[in-house]
């Protein structure tokens, strides 16, 4: 039986930074039955559900929460407090606000929150909102009933607004930092990768919905990824991504370097070079949710030759993806000499082995030409590539906790599972996900547990993957986030693979800065300070996924 989602509370935030023309700098803040009054240093400034206006009224005495019984707070320099009628207290100082409800903390720091950390006064309303008065302006931190149905149309709508670019799907840049109204797109190195898993959103989506709009976007962006397969000039080399030269995106200015002009049909493109097996998985996992799920017999054959152009250029050049200066490129390598044989590589032999079986899998079943099965049987029997399965992830001080990589052995695991049916094979590739699982269990990811649950029939912490799509703020800005000062958090004795702080135990995803399943979730400290937005297909994915499955219901 699904598990099933409850109507919850979701966390919305409405900052004033301006009170009508009275300065930011709020010092004290409290409810009467008019309003939410906010004192500046001279004037007040009454908020009576429209809009701000002058007023003056007596000042009355500031609640102080008593704290010493509670557990250690996100900060020690607290500057005020208040009682919630739900038996939360509030307290705020010079690195934000924080909520104590049912035993533990909750901290609101950064422009995500809050217009300036330095917190002077809070005051909470009778249904628990809390009116935060800042050093410059007011925060509205609020609380909504929202079922995760309708959480996932506001990323969806938010993804098709500012996300998609001739049907490719990534961030974009924002003009003024958190301001969403002005927008330029940005053309990443990993396009490829990025709307693949937006179409397998779609995808997953339209097999659960049979949504008639899902169906358009995953096509439309299926024939996006197309394009990058045949800009290049050479068969089955893919690009890394593809832009009008006319378009003004961020991330193609310099048009040297790994860039290069498109031909013939394509003569008004530029391309990026140098593709990882990123892009390739991508696009193979997309083709295979495409032709199972949303094709129609015409874009099946599409799908197919692409998928054959490709997959043939592989093998053809000894299972490295070579551009058009006849050599490998730096990450396209599957080759037995090399994941088996070169010490540089074995970091990424179970991966990678992972990677071109789950390639070859696809390929038969989608071209059924036995020539990709009969490769898919020698790289296992000659090469040991399903042995070399068992190590797919690996820890330090074994190697380096490479989060980029747990997102690309998604992509491959799933359809490899899907298709294979020999009972031995199968007993490998599930012991291949258990232990990489073990090892992502600790991240409370929803694109993880229920891609574990899937695969296997077992339980997966569906309970704990549903507390992150709930706790995922509405906004996908990305804010810079702060933790690595805080009382309540212990600092890991080792850095991560960019050397970055981090702790042992992943915070609320509505602590930390947002980030797709490629970064770091253990991270303390991130964000661009407010200057990108993510679009929505590392929510929507793992969302629609479990629904597609049965794990969660509607």
């Amino acid at each position: 039986m699904p598990l099933k989602v409850d109507t919850f509370v979701q966390k919305k935030c409405r900052q004033f930074h301006s009170l009508n023309g009275l300065s930011s700098s709020v010092r004290r803040i409290w409810i009467t039955d008019q309003g939410v009054v906010a004192k500046t240093e001279n004037e007040q400034a009454m908020w009576d559900g429209s809009e701000w206006r002058s007023v003056s009224l007596p000042v009355p005495p500031e609640p102080r929460a008593s704290l010493h019984a509670l557990s250690t707070p996100p900060f020690e320099d607290i500057v005020c407090s208040a009682f919630g009628p739900d038996s939360s207290i509030w307290i705020g100082g010079a690195s934000g606000a924080a909520r104590y409800l049912h035993g533990s903390w909750t901290y609101f720091s950064g422009r995500r929150w809050l217009p300036h950390n330095y917190v002077h006064s809070i005051a909470v309303d009778a249904k628990g909102n809390a009116w935060v008065g800042t050093e410059k302006g007011v925060s509205w931190i609020h609380f909504a009933p929202m079922t995760l149905q309708e959480k996932s149309e506001i990323y969806q709508t938010i993804t098709e607004k500012r996300h998609v670019r001739d049907g490719f799907v990534a961030e974009c840049s924002l003009l003024n930092a958190g301001d969403t109204s002005e927008i330029i797109p940005v053309v990443t190195p990993n396009d490829g990768l990025w709307t693949s898993l937006y179409i397998a959103s779609q995808c997953f989506r339209y097999g659960i919905t049979k949504s008639p709009i899902a169906k358009e976007n995953a096509i439309k962006s299926l024939m996006a990824l197309l394009r990058l397969v045949y800009v290049t000039g050479v068969k089955g080399f893919m690009a890394r991504s593809i832009v009008e030269v006319t378009e003004r995106c961020l991330g193609c200015e310099d048009k040297n370097g790994d860039w290069c002009k498109g031909e013939g049909p394509y003569a008004n493109y530029i391309w990026r070079d140098d593709p990882s097996s990123d892009e390739v998985d991508g696009h193979y996992m997309a083709w295979y949710l495409c032709y199972e799920m949303v094709a129609s017999e015409e874009q099946k054959e599409i799908i197919r030759s692409a998928c054959r152009d490709v997959t043939d250029h592989i093998i053809e050049h000894g299972y490295y993806l070579v551009g058009r200066n006849g050599k490998p490129t730096s990450w396209g390598v599957w080759a037995p000499e090399r994941l088996n044989q070169d010490p540089e590589w074995l970091d990424e032999r179970g991966l990678n082995s992972l990677e071109i079986l789950s390639h070859l899998k696809v390929a038969h079943h989608i071209c059924q030409d036995d020539k990709y099965e009969k490769a898919y049987r020698d790289l296992i029997h000659d090469h040991g590539y399903a042995i070399n399965l068992i190590n797919q992830k690996m820890l330090p001080p074994v190697g380096p906790d490479n989060h980029s990589d747990d997102e690309l052995a998604w992509c491959a695991y799933y359809p490899l599972l899907q298709l294979e049916q020999d009972p031995e094979l199968i007993k490998i590739y599930l012991l291949s996900l258990e232990k990489t699982w073990s090892m992502l269990k600790p991240q409370k990811s929803p694109f993880y547990n229920f891609l574990y649950g899937a695969l296997t029939g077992n339980k997966c912490d569906a309970e704990v993957a549903v507390e992150w799509l709930k706790d995922m703020p509405l906004d996908l800005v990305d804010w810079t986030m702060l933790n690595s000062h805080r009382k309540d958090v212990v600092i890991a004795t080792y850095r991560g693979r960019l050397g970055e702080l981090q702790t042992n135990h992943v915070l609320p995803i509505s602590e930390r800065a947002i980030h797709k399943w490629n970064s770091n979730p253990y991270a303390l400290d991130g964000g661009s300070g407010g200057v990108f937005e993510l679009d929505g297909s590392f929510w929507l994915l793992p969302y629609w996924f479990g629904r597609y499955h049965h794990i969660i219901d509607g």
